[in-house]
């Protein structure tokens, strides 16, 4: 989530930016090996506008993103803007019992 509220991802102080302005969402698959290349979206929830390069982001609509797109946030010419980069994401799945998981966090 991008915002100005103090639980947002990414927290943004410019009176442009709506507090719950843009989600982000990546599609996860249902198995462990994670494609480098899965849809990125975003769903514009503000009053001033996101865009993606010089498009304008329907609101409440997800729009995908690629990487390397200009993503501006508020009003177009006096705004706050960034480029979408992914890095990869590692997942890990334990499959100790609780009581184990409990008994190895005493012991470190």
């Amino acid at each position: 989530t991008v915002g100005r509220n103090q639980g947002s991802t990414l927290r943004l102080t410019d009176n442009k930016i709506s507090r719950k302005h843009c989600e982000f969402e990546l599609a996860l698959p249902h198995s462990p090996y994670v494609d480098p290349h899965l849809p990125v979206t975003l769903t514009d929830r503000s009053r001033h506008g996101t865009w993606v390069g010089e498009v304008r982001a329907k609101k409440g609509v997800a729009t995908k993103v690629a990487e390397g797109d200009i993503i501006t946030f508020g009003v177009k010419k006096k705004s706050t803007q960034f480029r979408l980069e992914k890095k990869p994401l590692v997942f890990c799945f334990s499959r100790i019992a609780t009581e184990d998981r409990r008994t190895l966090e005493t012991r470190a």
